[in-house]
């Protein structure tokens, strides 16, 4: 029987969606009247999403991104500009077509976001031959709004000339469902010193915590490095390595004095860390108890590199173990264990019911057996006609005693497939049941630029399309898909629902709320000129598009 695809168009959201930089495209000048295709899609195989998430619920804006490691180089937005940024949280990537990823050479590389109010966040990212695009969800600590999960404590102290007056406590609050906290003792007479291990003359030291419940599984994805995975581990031996956290508790500890950041101190600090009561250690599955050793690490928001500092014995009376530990310098800090990672690892997909060329987004979720309640890897990827998830670097290497536990949910949170990973290996197969399906809805989309220079119409470069539920929180924009070549078909959406959507091209950020996908029997949709410009603002939308149409080269 031949399959019937409905044709769906966001009629007034569309043009908004159209309103994408697509100064970097170069092309010939196009003669009226004559169809032109300008599209990333030809220039950029190989691209990625960045969501950066506030959990207070806020959305992050005035956000700076740089780009460091040694793929940096290959790194440009999505749009061709060198220049990153990060409207709303999104970043749109994509790597230069001459420097692209080989089987044995991935690109690498680490992103730096920071802002006012926020804590800056380092986002390890790799770019494998075999993944043209992925989706990495990055939450960030907002510093003004409470976040749940998240308790945090500040204090002022007096200084003398840059050494601390008085011995200086402080705790982070308890709650209920929050039993975890950070107690930091700045002993009298030490002298406060910055990166270069010089003493800031200051009459005061500001001291301020942030301390993450690892009980609450949701405050685990505020880990350092949004991952729980890392390349980047120098070990008790000094070898840097790769390693897997398991967090029984971490903390952020930041001071200044004199508006200058404390780096370091003259004699030690005391931190003592309250743990999850509901830890579990990965190996074994047995709860925490006083005499067990947790390893102590530090992490660098310079260099997105974790260190180890020493092994702390947990001390104490269940539910109220702790552990107590000295450092002479200032950073975040983790209690816990570690696992060896798997480097290669890749998941092979059987779904019969996939069409391809449909966006469909598939989100895998890895959890320890008999472990801490969190899930220690989360990502949602699109499949494409490889149908091939690429894990590298995240998981930890499984055991009959440190088995993994991979569930595949559909955009709507069906469980499609469950995997079990019992030994070491570099691949599993795995078959998905069909997702609850609604009707293919197919995206088409033109630009008319008749009246603007070009005289043509236009397809535009490809874009990153994100949606949510009408009335659902920012936090719950997810990845419907990306727009190429103007088209995108995808069985998520439903005709009589509302929803929020979002169009990401590197800068530029256009949102349609509230809108519900109407049947239109036109084979597109052009907008622009002399074609449809929306029924709120036509006249305005008609020369935002005329000015985008004349940037053309």
């Amino acid at each position: 029987m031949k399959r019937l695809i409905k044709n769906y168009y966001f009629l007034p959201a569309i043009l908004l969606l159209t309103l994408v930089s697509v100064i970097a495209i170069r092309c010939k000048k196009p003669t009226d009247g004559i169809n032109i295709t300008v599209n990333t899609s030809s220039l950029f195989h190989y691209t990625a999403l960045v969501q950066v998430v506030d959990p207070s619920g806020s959305v992050p804006n005035n956000l700076t991104v740089t780009a460091s490691g040694p793929g940096a180089g290959a790194i440009y937005g999505i749009d061709g500009k060198k220049a990153l940024a990060a409207p709303g949280g999104i970043i749109a990537l994509a790597v230069h077509p001459k420097m692209e990823p080989t089987a044995t050479a991935p690109i690498v590389f680490n992103l730096t976001i920071s802002g006012p109010g926020y804590l800056t966040l380092v986002v390890p990212v790799t770019i494998s031959s075999t993944q043209n695009s992925q989706v990495i969800k990055a939450n960030i600590l907002n510093l003004t709004v409470a976040t749940p999960g998240v308790s945090n404590a500040s204090t002022t102290a007096a200084a003398v000339g840059g050494t601390v007056a008085t011995t200086t406590v402080l705790t982070t609050p308890t709650s209920v469902g929050n039993p975890e906290s950070t107690t930091i003792t700045l002993p009298a007479t030490t002298k406060l010193q910055d990166a270069n291990g010089n003493t800031i003359n200051a009459s005061s030291v500001s001291v301020s915590a942030n301390n993450f419940n690892t009980s609450q599984p949701s405050t685990v994805n505020l880990f350092p490095g949004s991952s729980l995975a890392s390349t980047n581990v120098v070990d008790n031996t000094g070898a840097t390595t790769s390693a897997v956290f398991v967090p029984a508790g971490f903390v952020n500890v930041d001071m200044t004095a004199g508006g200058v950041a404390v780096k370091k101190f003259s004699a030690p600090v005391t931190i003592s860390m309250t743990l999850d009561p509901g830890f579990k250690d990965p190996t074994t599955g047995a709860t925490l108890v006083a005499g067990n050793t947790l390893g102590i690490y530090s992490y660098s928001n310079d260099t997105g590199q974790w260190k180890f500092e020493q092994n702390a014995p947990v001390t104490g009376t269940a539910p109220n173990l702790s552990v107590t530990f000295t450092t002479n310098h200032l950073t975040q800090f983790f209690a816990g264990k570690t696992l060896a990672m798997l480097a290669k690892f890749a998941i092979n997909i059987t779904a019969p019911w996939y069409v391809k060329g449909t966006a469909t987004n598939i989100t895998v979720t890895a959890a320890i057996v008999n472990g801490p309640s969190y899930n220690i890897y989360q990502q949602t990827f699109q499949l494409d006609d490889l149908l091939t998830f690429v894990l590298d670097n995240k998981l930890p290497v499984p055991a009959t005693t440190t088995q993994i536990l991979l569930t595949f949910t559909s955009s709507t949170g069906t469980t499609l497939g469950n995997a079990t990973l019992t030994t070491n290996g570099t691949s599993v197969n795995v078959t998905l049941s069909a997702p609850p399906a609604n009707p293919p809805v197919t995206l088409l989309l033109n630009l008319d630029c008749t009246q603007a220079k070009q005289g043509a119409i236009v397809t535009p470069p490809d874009f990153y399309l994100l949606y949510k539920p009408t009335g659902q929180p920012v936090a719950n924009y997810a990845i419907l898909g990306q727009v190429k070549n103007g088209g995108l078909t995808t069985t998520q959406l439903s005709a009589t629902a509302a929803y929020d959507f979002k169009a990401i091209l590197n800068s530029n950020v256009k949102e349609v709320i509230n809108h519900t996908v109407a049947e239109n029997t036109a084979a597109n949709q052009t907008v622009g000129g002399v074609s449809f410009n929306g029924t709120k603002v036509p006249a305005q939308n008609k020369i935002d598009i005329n000015a985008l149409c004349n940037s053309l080269p």
